[in-house]
């Protein structure tokens, strides 16, 4: 005689699972007190019983669950429990009945409860959003536990059982996933078992910020239409930040994220790079201009795939002035090339394209002009042109949403082409078109040919906000306890990263870019510097004596402290100054809101509604003259370890020339 220990049985799903006394036990225990009874060791001894048939006249074969229901029935009956046995044979009836007729409304994503493998006798499921029609299975829900809340199957097998009980038990003839999984979080709830329950949350939006996405086309959030595509890119952004702030980064640093403390980049897309650099000299370097010109163009539409946020395009000196040598005017390669990185993109979530141009052409760009027959004063003038033609073609395209950023670098080791210089800031003025950096020295060139994973931004004057108003040690430590939190961001996005394999891994779409990847890199930016000495000082600004000490302190700690918790983790993290538009009207909107009673006690900017936070050390031109500024800048800026943007300080054309004069000067003392 076969051990009962090792007879499987055969259920309706087609699974075969062990042989369980202790499940026939119960349900002779439920039958019995349908009745009034009640004798639990009763049960038990019944329960024995039937597992010595089953023993005998299923040693060679697999039982199905209906084979041993009638073994139950014929032990009651046999036996001398009539009324049980009666109680039994309803009680099945009735589960049948509710399997051949309870639907199921699969209207969120959650158990498959149904597919091949049910049984054609089941109740249907109704998959409305997937239309199809499926039936019954409660073994889809034990799937679901297992594979999504990684559950023990023993255990998922128990709470899909009591759920299946609960819902055959309620009556309902109609039921959607959205109640089971309910039932199924309940269940997991009672037991304790949190962190399955965790790996069940559902992402999604509620119907209302659907419809109303849908019915009017306006995101709310970022005050702006969408259309088409745009719908569904908003969707989809929504739907992966949910997902990057519960599985990318730990629950402690999602939620500084969402105070507003800090800010996490690249949340939308926690797939791709959030920045990509590339050498454009390398890209079609053989080819005819106009060919060229459609290979840069397919390449960035590519690349918008692979970067979440910006990808910015160097070498264009190397790349352009050959060209303009061999006879192509300055000003029709800029139209051309302006006009096909203009391009509309498929997606609202492709990176925007930033295009960096150094206004003095580097000595490679020079000597390439020059083997093609192009003299060095000769080519500077045709680079300049072509600059002066690039920012009058920006200009005329100041309207479309894909307009490339133009960032001029200037040099410090250079001879500085100043007319050039006037002209752009005229340009400057148009929000997004046109921005300064300086050039990056031999310092950050091996960290630039690395794609951006991250940037964190850290809110200084939140910090500012929650400390004693004239202790600027607490305010140091408490930026300081961001910047660790925004560390421990960079560490889980790069553990991420490092789970990816195959096509989702953006390493391969770089390489199949022909990018050179390197080891992704991460940046640590701060926000509201200037808003942060105001508050700790009284109304200060960042050009008097306590502020100046209190900034130089707060940016020496932060970047020791980087650099310490980088080398721990053994990332590549830097440090810089924010200059994120959208970034700082999150931070100053925020604080506005949490910290009402300071609106107009502190000396900061705001328009009613938001904190107005600068993009650099100083957030206000009238505070000093801009040669004062620049000194402060640059001064303050040394010994950041990220590449230096320059904040746009003054309204006048000619205060910011001469801003970027005494910046230049004094970094090249530097």
């Amino acid at each position: 005689m076969t051990p009962v220990s090792s007879i499987r049985v055969k259920k309706r799903d087609g699974r075969e699972v062990p042989f369980d006394q202790g499940k026939i036990a119960d349900a002779l225990y439920r039958a019995a007190r349908a009745v009034g009874g009640g004798d639990r060791l009763l049960s038990e001894e019944l329960a024995s019983v039937v597992a010595l048939y089953v023993e005998r006249e299923w040693k060679d074969k697999t039982p199905t669950i209906d084979d041993i229901s009638d073994l139950i029935e014929k032990v009651l009956i046999e036996t001398g429990h009539a009324r049980t046995a009666k109680a039994y044979i309803l009680e099945r009836d009735r589960r049948n009945r509710i399997r051949a007729s309870l639907r199921v409304r699969r209207d969120e994503r959650g158990p498959a409860l149904g597919g091949a493998n049910a049984a054609a006798s089941g109740p249907k499921v109704d998959a409305r959003a997937h239309g199809t029609i499926a039936t019954w299975s409660k073994a889809k829900i034990v799937e679901a536990l297992v594979t999504e809340a990684e559950l023990p199957p023993p255990l998922a097998e128990e709470i899909a059982g009591e759920v299946e009980r609960r819902v055959f038990g309620s009556g309902l003839t109609r039921i959607s996933t959205t109640l089971i999984r309910a039932l199924v979080d309940n269940e997991l709830f009672e037991r304790g078992h949190d962190k399955f329950l965790n790996r069940q949350t559902v992402l999604g939006l509620p119907r209302f910020d659907l419809d109303r996405l849908a019915r009017a086309g306006f995101d709310a959030d970022r005050a702006m239409s969408l259309s088409g595509r745009a719908l569904h890119d908003a969707v989809a952004a929504n739907l992966w930040t949910q997902y990057a702030l519960l599985e990318v980064v730990p629950q402690d640093v999602a939620d500084l994220h969402m105070a507003g403390t800090l800010h996490i980049g690249g949340l939308a897309a926690p797939t791709r790079m959030q920045e990509i650099d590339v050498d454009l000299a390398g890209i079609a370097t053989t080819m005819a201009d106009d060919d060229a010109v459609l290979a840069w163009r397919t390449w960035v539409r590519e690349a918008g795939h692979v970067a979440s946020e910006c990808i910015r395009v160097r070498g264009l000196d190397k790349a352009l002035l050959p060209r303009i040598a061999n006879g192509f005017a300055p000003a029709i390669v800029a139209r051309r090339l302006v006009a096909a990185l203009t391009e509309p993109r498929s997606s609202a979530l492709e990176a925007r394209v930033a295009a960096v141009l150094p206004l003095a052409p580097s000595t490679v760009a020079l000597d390439l002009a020059r083997a093609r027959g192009l003299e060095r004063d000769a080519a500077r003038d045709a680079w300049h042109e072509f600059t002066l033609a690039w920012l009058r073609e920006l200009a005329t395209r100041r309207e479309l949403a894909t307009v490339p950023t133009c960032v001029l670098e200037l040099s410090t080791d250079l001879e500085l082409a100043w007319g050039v210089v006037e002209q752009a800031v005229v340009h400057e003025g148009v929000p997004g078109s046109v921005r300064f950096t300086l050039a990056e020295d031999s310092l950050f060139a091996s960290a630039l040919a690395a794609p951006l994973a991250a940037r964190v931004h850290v809110d200084v004057a939140q910090a500012a906000f929650r400390a004693h108003r004239f202790d600027p040690d607490m305010v140091i430590a408490s930026v300081l306890e961001a910047v660790d939190a925004a560390l421990v961001a960079c560490e889980a996005r790069a553990r991420y990263l490092e789970r990816l394999v195959g096509v989702a891994h953006p390493r391969d779409a770089l390489r199949a870019l022909g990018v050179h990847h390197g080891t992704p890199r991460h940046e640590i930016a701060l926000a509201g510097l200037d808003a942060a000495c105001r508050i700790a000082f009284d109304q200060s600004a960042a050009t008097s004596e306590r502020a100046l000490a209190f900034v130089r302190t707060l940016i020496d700690r932060v970047v020791a402290r980087v650099a310490a918790g980088a080398k721990d983790r053994r990332l590549a993290v830097s440090t810089g100054i924010t200059d994120d538009a959208d970034v700082l009207a999150r931070f100053g909107e925020t604080d506005f809101a949490r910290h009402a009673r300071g609106r107009d006690l502190h000396g900061v900017a705001h328009d009613g509604r938001a904190y107005v936070y600068g993009a650099g050390v100083l957030g206000v031109a009238d505070d000093c003259e801009p040669a004062t500024a620049a000194r402060v800048e640059a001064g303050l800026r040394v010994a950041l370890t990220s590449p230096t943007t320059l904040p746009a300080l003054h309204a006048t054309a000619s205060d910011r020339v001469l801003f970027l004069r005494e910046f230049v000067a004094l970094r090249r003392k530097a």
